[in-house]
């Protein structure tokens, strides 16, 4: 299996299908395997094998000194997009859910058949770590610190 990247502590909350388990966030490891994210709990004993490989070639590769592994950043797809209103397009993908629950203020609007997420100012940095997760384009209006956004929110 190709591994692309290791991020030793999971940042979102997952499901091991070794262990059959959830996963708090926090508590894993999180692995990249064909563009697609999957967590395991931290007992190497129970990973499987081609994991191990993974993780020692990962280690070597930083070095005892080096910098370790990277952050994820998934690939933006022109069909993921967070509006200025914090309405979320994006196809049906069961793996990106758990990482869009865990935005700020996710709500699902079944008549509209979209997420929304909180664009307020105090949400927006973690709303935008999770447009970055799922590989979501940002509109400009977000990416610029919220600009405007005060007034919208009677601050």
């Amino acid at each position: 299996m190709e591994v692309q990247r290791i991020l030793y502590g999971n940042r979102y909350p997952g499901y091991d299908p070794v262990t059959r388990r959830s996963v708090p966030a926090g508590e894993g490891v999180s692995v990249q395997v064909g563009g697609r994210w999957h967590v395991y709990e931290k007992k190497p004993d129970r990973w499987p094998s081609w994991l191990m490989e993974a993780v020692e070639r990962d280690k070597a590769r930083s070095g005892a000194g080096g910098a370790g592994p990277t952050t994820p950043v998934a690939p933006t797809a022109p069909n993921k997009f967070l509006h200025a209103d914090g309405t979320l397009d994006f196809p049906y993908d069961p793996a990106a859910l758990p990482i869009i629950k865990s935005a700020p203020g996710a709500r699902w609007d079944p008549d509209r058949k979209k997420w929304t997420l909180s664009v307020s100012l105090r949400d927006l940095p973690r709303t935008l770590e999770v447009a970055r997760r799922i590989g979501a384009e940002v509109a400009a209006k977000l990416l610029a610190g919220g600009e405007g956004l005060a007034q919208t929110e009677g601050l």
